[in-house]
C-alpha cells in the first residue's frame, strides 16, 4: 500500500512584514540578517582543497594565526563551464521502501488515524486530562474515560450508537472540522444542530472534557531562563508519540524540506502571520516530505529554542540547522535527493550534506553565494530567448552549478518587476 494514499491533500504574533519579496521570503527575517545568521562570518564557509578535511574545518571560526586565517578567507573561483549532462543511472537509488506489515495492511483512512492515536496514546491523554482535574479541584475530579476521549476526538467504532452507520466515525472534534457552524454550543441546538453530536455525549460533558483536556502534568513544566524549559512543553509528549510513528515508515528517494502553517485562531506568543500563505495565521512547521505529499518528519518552530544543530554537523544558521535536524533521519550514501527553496539553501549546507552521503538541490540568493558574479537581468535578456549561464565550483567534495531560468520561467513581485531564479545543486545540472 502507497503511503500517499492516507495523506490529506507583537506579544502573541510574529508579524512577517509584507515586502517586495517572493512566498519563501515570507518565512523569516529581511534577506541581510538571515545571510548573517547562516555562519559565523560569511567569509569562512568556502570548500577546503583536500579530502581530509572534515566538515568541522570548514565552520571553525578562524584561527589567531594570520597565515592560517588567510588561507581560509581564500574566496572561491567561479568558473563558467557546463559540468557533464546528469545522468540517473550515476546515482541509482538504494533504499528500502518497502512498507511496514502493519501499514501495508491498513485499508482506510480510518485505521491510518488509529495508527497514530493508538490505545496506549488515548490512555496517556485520559491519565493527564484527570491529572489536571484534580489539580484544579480535588474535590471535583472529572472522571474522564477513554471511551469519551475517542468520542471527543475521533473514535471510528460506532458499535454503542444504533442510529449510526458501521461507516461513520463518532469523534466529535473531526465532525466539527467538516461540518462547521459559528460556536461548538450550536451543534446541540434543536434547530440548527447536529443530531449526530447530540446522540453521542452532552453538551455539557464535551466542554468538560474540553476544559480538561491535557497531555503533560503542568507540575514538571520548567520556568523560563531554567534548563529544560520548553515552549511546547504542554503538547511535547503528543508531538513525540506522533513523531515516532512517522519515523516508521521509509522514506522516498526524493525528498523536500519546507515549512507549512498549523492554521490556529488562539493567542500564542508563537503564532505568527504570514500573508502569503493560504493560512496566514497560525504556528510554523517544518516539514520532511516525498514527492507523494506523506510528510516523515517535522519540527514545530518554537523561537530561538528550535535553532539547534544535530551533534556532530556545524552550525549552519537558524534556515540550515532546520534541514539538517530534519535529514538526521534519511538513510546516509544511498543516493535520497533532498530538495529546499532559497531560505534554507548555502553552499555551506550543501557541503554538508554532500559529505555526510545526501544528495541536494535547491535554489539559492546570489547574496549567498561568495564570489560569484552573475549577468544582469538586462544583460542575459541580450542573449536571447532560452538563454541561461552557468558556473561551477569543481571540487573533490563538492559541484556547485548556478543557472538562470529563462525568461518565461521569472518571478514577478508586487513592483511587477521580474526576479532571477538560481539554483545550486550539488548532483544535478542544467
Amino acid at each position: 500500500m502507497d503511503a500517499r494514499y492516507f495523506y490529506g491533500n507583537l506579544r502573541y504574533i510574529n508579524v512577517v512584514d509584507n515586502g517586495l519579496q517572493s512566498d519563501d521570503d515570507y518565512i523569516s527575517e529581511s534577506d541581510e540578517e538571515v545571510v548573517g545568521a547562516q555562519v559565523s562570518g560569511q567569509e569562512d564557509v568556502y570548500i577546503s582543497e583536500t579530502d581530509e578535511s572534515s566538515s568541522e574545518d570548514v565552520y571553525d571560526e578562524p584561527s589567531s594565526s594570520n597565515e592560517e586565517r588567510a588561507k581560509k578567507s581564500k574566496p572561491p573561483n567561479w568558473k563558467e563551464n557546463n559540468l557533464p549532462p546528469y545522468l540517473s543511472e550515476n546515482f541509482p537509488f538504494q533504499g528500502d521502501m518497502e512498507l511496514p506489515s502493519f501499514i501495508d495492511e491498513l485499508e482506510t483512512p480510518a485505521e491510518f488515524f488509529q495508527v497514530f492515536f493508538d490505545e496506549d496514546l488515548i490512555n496517556f491523554i485520559v491519565e493527564q486530562s484527570n491529572i489536571l482535574a484534580l489539580q484544579k479541584d480535588i474535590n471535583k475530579p472529572a472522571n474522564i474515560t477513554k471511551s469519551e476521549i475517542e468520542q471527543f476526538i475521533g473514535e471510528f467504532s460506532v458499535n454503542t450508537v444504533e442510529k449510526l452507520s458501521e461507516n461513520l466515525f463518532s469523534g466529535i472534534v473531526l465532525y466539527m472540522s467538516l461540518m462547521i457552524l459559528p460556536s461548538s454550543r450550536h451543534y446541540w441546538d434543536t434547530t440548527v444542530g447536529q443530531e449526530f453530536v447530540r446522540t453521542i455525549m452532552t453538551c455539557n460533558r464535551w466542554e468538560n472534557i474540553k476544559r480538561f483536556l491535557h497531555f503533560n502534568n503542568n507540575e514538571d513544566m520548567k520556568s523560563p531562563g531554567e534548563d529544560g524549559f520548553d515552549k511546547l512543553f504542554k503538547v511535547r509528549p503528543l508531538l513525540n508519540k506522533i513523531r515516532e510513528k512517522v519515523l516508521l515508515i521509509p522514506k522516498e528517494e526524493q525528498l523536500v524540506v519546507d515549512e507549512q502553517i498549523i492554521p490556529t485562531k488562539c493567542r500564542h506568543h508563537l503564532k505568527q502571520y504570514i500573508p502569503a500563505k493560504p493560512h496566514k495565521w497560525g504556528f510554523k512547521n517544518f516539514v520532511l516530505s516525498g514527492v507523494s505529499g506523506f510528510s516523515y518528519d517535522f519540527d514545530i518552530f518554537a523561537g530561538a529554542q528550535s535553532d539547534k544543530h544535530p551533534e556532530g554537523s556545524p552550525n549552519l544558521g537558524i534556515s540550515g540547522n532546520v534541514v539538517t535536524r530534519l535529514a538526521v533521519t534519511v538513510p546516509r550514501y544511498q543516493n535520497y535527493k533532498i530538495f529546499f527553496d532559497n531560505w534554507f539553501t548555502s553552499p555551506g549546507l550543501q557541503v554538508h550534506l554532500m559529505k555526510s552521503g545526501l544528495l541536494s538541490l535547491g535554489t539559492v540568493r546570489l547574496n549567498r553565494v561568495p564570489n560569484c558574479k552573475m549577468p544582469t537581468e538586462k544583460e542575459l535578456k541580450k542573449l536571447g530567448r532560452g538563454s541561461m549561464v552557468e558556473k561551477n565550483l569543481t571540487e573533490r567534495i563538492f559541484n556547485a552549478l548556478l543557472k538562470y531560468k529563462d525568461q518565461y520561467l521569472f518571478w514577478p513581485n508586487t513592483e511587477e518587476r521580474k526576479k532571477l531564479v538560481l539554483e545550486t545543486s550539488s548532483y544535478l545540472t542544467a
